[in-house]
């Protein structure tokens, strides 16, 4: 992949760690103990499947991507906010135990730096710092709303989103792509609508995202849409920008039992509108915990006290490597 925009423009990685920390989780950990092998642990015993699934991925991945200026992780808290307004939502997610909070049940380990850590997560946290990479995290806010807002209150910057959640599909624009892992990669506005397109058979952009899924409904955040609406004609009332005007339009094309539907389950599209929406004006300078770059002693970390041999800590290295910038519109457009 080519380098993004001139050297004036940040180019700014932001990895959803949540979404990188399940994928670490089923590969290092959940598919070693199905295959009756031991989890990962350093050789005091202090389990590292995750943190090693997590580096050894990013590493990889932040290879495809090539000169970031800077890199970014977010970590979910609590959804407070969306759980308020309905307690239903994402019921039966499995967060496999995983925990940003340190508790007294964790292990503990004392690093070679002096610094005592509780748990795998607070571990990874700190090696992910020292790298030089910030961490984002507030107890009682997703780590989608603090990516948008990261987003938004940088908008003369090159935002590049690590995830394969569809939901960050609403933040493509022409400074914005998605880089989804397993998923053949960057996703700029035109291949979202692709992608929206082969799998409903029907072409969604970016900005029509968040109306899409306000009458279709999401099951992977158990947000129920309206039933049997087709989503050929939901599409067609997506350029709707709130749910007023989409109601004021008087549903064109809907079937008579469609038409009914929707109007009768008016709160629930409303209340949908509210949860798919991402929130871009939280503070997030407020839950930065800025990176001290220092990979030679996560280096030897990693290598001499966890046990991970095999990490290429090359892939963490922030700035140029080899490739020739090009100017924002012509990357976006060659991705």
């Amino acid at each position: 992949m080519r380098s993004v925009g001139g050297s004036e423009i940040r180019r700014n990685v932001l990895v959803d760690g949540n979404n990188l920390l399940h994928r670490a989780y089923y590969v290092f950990v959940e598919n070693r103990l199905k295959e009756g092998k031991p989890i990962l642990c350093s050789p005091s015993g202090f389990p590292t499947g995750i943190a090693y699934g997590f580096l050894s991925m990013l590493s990889s991945w932040l290879y495809d991507i090539q000169s970031p200026t800077s890199v970014s992780v977010f970590f979910d808290g609590t959804p407070a906010r969306r759980l308020a307004m309905d307690p239903g939502y994402k019921a039966g997610r499995d967060a496999h135990g995983i925990k940003m909070s340190p508790s007294d049940d964790m292990p503990l380990m004392t690093l070679r730096d002096g610094r005592t850590v509780r748990g795998e997560m607070d571990l990874l946290s700190h090696i992910i710092r020292m790298l030089g990479f910030d961490v984002y995290h507030d107890p009682r806010e997703e780590a989608d709303d603090l990516i948008a807002s990261f987003v938004h209150s940088r908008p003369g910057e090159v935002h590049i989103i690590v995830s394969s959640d569809k939901d960050f599909f609403q933040l493509v624009d022409d400074r914005v792509v998605l880089y989804r892992p397993g998923h053949d990669g960057f996703f700029d506005a035109e291949r979202v609508g692709d992608h929206m397109e082969k799998l409903y058979k029907v072409r969604v952009l970016p900005s029509q995202i968040r109306m899409f899924k306000s009458l279709t409904g999401d099951s992977s955040d158990s947000i129920p849409g309206v039933p049997r609406i087709r989503k050929k004609l939901a599409a067609a009332l997506c350029s709707h920008p709130d749910v007023s005007s989409l109601y004021a339009s008087g549903l064109p094309g809907l079937s008579k039992a469609e038409r009914e539907a929707t109007v009768s389950l008016r709160d629930r599209v409303a209340l949908n509108f509210d949860l798919v929406g991402l929130d871009s004006s939280l503070d997030v300078e407020a839950c930065r915990r800025p990176g001290s770059e220092d990979v030679s002693a996560a280096k030897d970390l990693c290598r001499e006290d966890l046990g991970m041999k095999s990490i290429d800590f090359s892939g963490f290295k922030i700035g140029p490597r080899s490739a020739t910038p090009v100017p924002v519109e012509s990357w976006l457009l060659d991705i």
